[in-house]
């Protein structure tokens, strides 16, 4: 590498990414932003945490990619650095691999990129055949045929190739099994989602594209007793997380813990529940639902979280006993007859801690969601656990936290707080507007809308339709319609869908399809019309004239009383509105309206159906941040029609402000050429960490190792560590179980165990395939198609699979997969033997 990390990052903004896009606009903020984050990722700058708010036009995908890779690229002989990036929503997944990675790989940044999903995106061929789809044999085969052929498992990958599959058919067919149930699956081996879940930690990725979710638990599996293997990778070196907007709260979700009415019947319902209890528990159930509904009447949106209210107490109280008092029964049952493990006995137990942990206000804080009738809570220290899970990831990488909404007014000081951030560690950087707003957009409030605080009624709805039916004909579609209850986008679907074929255009409503395909779709039909919530607010990008008009439905708060947001706006109480609910509530807005003006051409009209804006004091300040920003307010609907019928005539009359490379600023350590770096990186950085020489103890328990595995210990290992390791990889090569190592190596003290506990495994892992003939098996060598049929039946039951059989001199060589499981499923296998020599019916 001879070019410096400015030469590289300026080639690409000023001449191959204009090239690429064939113009020659070249956008300021995208490029000192790029510089930017290469001066925080630069190895002299100790600061560990970067936060980055880069509005709407940025560019900020790329802006935070390339010098990520840059300095992968700079740093890659002494630290094998890549990067991890992690979205809040599906449709920025979708948005970077297809076309910001293909931009990559074509300027031969990176060669191998992926995109690691959740997994609601994947298909399960064992839950397909689980499920009964009536008289959908079409979707049956299509489904099957995707399971033979399809490459990522993916659902947008099958509605490319297959067309539309529903919410209700995909809810059912979507992968909900863990990764220790999916290695154990008759039909993982040609399952498309097993196979690319598995490359997700493969060392060739580069670049790792994922969700907030799947990036949290991974580091949880990691924090948490017992240790789990990651999902994604947790130390690549780099990690991006882009709508960091959401990331608090989508850590909330992966330590809440909830019951629901349905799980609650489905106990009672359990063929192992007493049927002298049945009645009661059921009886009690079925009440606690109706008084739910009844009390979700008085909400303003099924969707959020309500405090829970006196009587769900009482009666969650009454389930509890009679929960205990069966628990009771089953484990004296259990004992009696030797059963140690009994499956149900341990849900009722789950089950009686979670109601406990939901009545117990000190330790835990709850809320009940209407929607789906589900009691859920979290622990009160949260918090703690979230600063936790920063500084693991700060203690292994260098993070961007980025979005376009990270401030309230200019300032971080909100994020830190809820962040519980340490200011010694993190930089700040705010990027400057790149569109024109004054030009591009206008916001309209009508005079005559009616406030949605107080008319949650049929007239209130029935004013929203008139507002719509009169926007949606001035701009002939072209809209999306953003609703923050899934009550309500059902109170007008059916009025909007009417509409739109009275103008003559296409109707899309969230839950008809995924979301990556409804965009594609609104794209593609220029007129159509997009009524979603949710992720729709965020990560929804369409450039052009598919999208002239963005029409909230109402001011997007949180629900009163969030306990939630109680809970992070703790110390707050003074001044919760203006600390907390409202910075929470403009997050929300700014983000729907940053859906319009993706681009300096493009145009269109932000109705917000909210007289509030104009009523209310804060309607002053959230009109104030708009304005700030260039955007302008009007309340007539004339002013409405002349300036989208202006925009019609002459376009958006917009241009990026003029770049010129002398207003860009780079530091002086962004100048060196990469060879110097390289060298004062290793002067610099690489400590090396404290070692401790072998110990008599461990040097025995090494011999007794390679005793173990059938070899000599013929490397010189210098400190305990290294030993450790040689002792893991005899083991891991073969893909054998590593626990007689990791469990009983001699280790000196705490500080040598944590040196090496992340440790997985390092060299080719090759697979000797076993003989049938090997004792476990019992097999004389002369195996028939019925012999090789029971051998495969037999290992299944033990949960293996046999891949496949080769003949060989008096035997067979079986490939039996996972490879790692080899030893577990022979033993089992041999005990089945054994138990059959004794017993005829086993």
């Amino acid at each position: 590498m001879t070019a410096s990390r400015e030469e590289l990052i300026l080639e690409f903004f000023e001449e191959k990414l204009p090239a690429h896009y064939k113009t020659t606009e070249i956008r300021s903020g995208q490029v000192q932003m790029a510089i930017d984050v290469a001066t925080f990722l630069h190895p002299s700058q100790k600061k560990k945490i970067l936060l980055l708010e880069a509005p709407v036009g940025t560019g900020k995908s790329l802006g935070a990619l390339i010098p990520a890779i840059v300095e992968c690229s700079m740093d890659r002989v002494f630290s094998q650095k890549k990067v991890g990036y992690a979205t809040a929503t599906i449709n920025l997944q979708g948005q970077l691999m297809n076309s910001e990675v293909p931009l990559l790989q074509e300027h031969d940044l990176i060669k191998n990129a992926l995109l690691a999903k959740g997994k609601s995106h994947y298909y399960c061929h064992k839950e397909m055949l689980n499920h009964q789809f009536l008289q959908e044999e079409a979707i049956i085969d299509k489904l099957s045929s995707y399971y033979r052929d399809g490459y990522t498992g993916q659902r947008d990958e099958f509605e490319k190739q297959y067309g539309d599959i529903s919410n209700r058919i995909w809810d059912q067919v979507s992968l909900k099994a863990t990764k220790k149930e999916c290695e154990r699956c008759s039909y993982a081996l040609q399952c498309p989602s097993f196979q690319h879940r598995n490359r997700f930690l493969h060392e060739q990725n580069e670049l790792v594209i994922t969700n907030h979710e799947q990036l949290i638990r991974s580091v949880l599996n990691r924090l948490n007793e017992p240790r789990f293997p990651p999902i994604v990778p947790v130390d690549p070196g780099i990690v991006i997380i882009d709508e960091a907007h959401h990331f608090l709260e989508n850590f909330l979700s992966q330590l809440e813990a909830s019951v629901s009415i349905r799980d609650l019947l489905s106990i009672g319902n359990n063929k192992r529940f007493p049927y002298k209890f049945k009645k009661s528990l059921l009886q009690l159930v079925k009440n606690l639902e109706r008084k739910l509904i009844r009390e979700s009447e008085n909400c303003e949106s099924l969707q959020g979280r309500y405090p829970i209210p006196e009587f769900v107490y009482r009666e969650l109280n009454q389930i509890d006993e009679i929960l205990s008092i069966v628990l009771h029964q089953l484990v004296l049952k259990n004992i009696n007859n030797f059963d140690r493990e009994d499956e149900f006995s341990e849900r009722l137990e789950q089950m009686i801690s979670l109601i406990e942990n939901i009545q117990n206000d000190r330790t835990h804080t709850s809320w009940i969601t209407y929607e789906d009738l589900t009691i859920a809570t979290i622990p009160v220290n949260f918090p703690t656990r979230f600063k936790e899970m920063i500084d693991y990831l700060a203690s292994k990488n260098k993070i961007i936290v980025m979005s376009g909404t990270l401030t309230t007014n200019g300032d971080f000081s909100s994020l830190i707080s809820q962040w519980r951030l340490s200011r010694e560690l993190i930089g700040a950087k705010r990027i400057t507007e790149s569109f024109q707003y004054d030009k591009q957009a206008l916001i309209y409030v009508p005079e005559n809308v009616q406030d949605p605080r107080y008319r949650q009624n049929e007239e209130w709805i029935n004013d929203q339709i008139n507002h719509y039916r009169t926007l949606l004909q001035i701009t002939e579609g072209r809209t999306l319609l953003l609703s923050t209850s899934k009550q309500h986008m059902q109170d007008v679907s059916k009025a909007l869908h009417s509409i739109c074929e009275d103008i003559g255009v296409k109707f899309l409503r969230q839950e008809q399809g995924g979301v990556e395909q409804l965009t594609k779709q609104f794209k593609d039909d220029e007129t159509s019309v997009l009524l979603g919530s949710g992720s729709f607010f965020s990560g929804f990008s369409v450039a052009g004239t598919s999208l002239v008009s963005v029409i909230f439905t109402r001011l997007p708060f949180p629900v009163p009383n969030d306990p939630y947001l109680k809970l992070i706006g703790a110390g707050l109480e003074d001044e919760f509105m203006e600390a907390v609910t409202l910075p929470h509530m403009m997050v929300k807005l700014n983000q729907g309206s940053g859906r319009l003006i993706r681009d300096i051409n493009d145009y269109g009209i932000i109705t917000i159906l909210d007289p509030r804006l104009f009523d209310l004091e804060y309607g002053e300040m959230i009109r104030s941040d708009f304005e700030n920003r260039g955007y302008r307010f009007t309340r007539s609907l004339e002013e409405v029609r002349s300036f989208y019928n202006d925009k019609l005539t002459h376009g958006s009359q917009a241009k990026y402000a003029p770049y010129s490379r002398a207003d860009i600023v780079i530091p002086d350590v962004l100048k060196a050429l990469g060879a110097n770096i390289q060298k004062k990186v290793v002067k610099e950085k690489v400590i090396k960490p404290k070692t401790h020489k072998i110990t008599t103890e461990q040097h025995e328990f090494a011999l007794g190792i390679c005793k173990e595995r059938g070899t000599n210990l013929s490397v010189k290992p210098k400190t305990g560590e290294d030993l450790y390791k040689y002792l893991f990889n005899l083991y891991f090569v073969h893909y054998n179980d590593c626990k007689p190592v990791r469990d009983y190596f001699p280790f000196i003290n705490s500080t040598q165990r944590e040196s090496v506990i992340d440790y997985q495994g390092e060299g080719s892992q090759s697979y000797k395939m076993k003989k049938c003939t090997d004792p476990a098996f019992g097999c004389t060598g002369n195996c028939s198609a019925d012999k090789i049929n029971e051998l495969k039946q037999r290992i299944e039951a033990c949960g293996g699979l046999l891949d496949y059989t080769y003949e060989g001199p008096g035997h067979c060589w079986l490939n039996i997969k996972p490879f790692h499981k080899n030893e577990e499923i022979m033993a089992l296998y041999t005990t089945i033997n054994e138990a059959a020599a004794t017993d005829p019916k086993v």
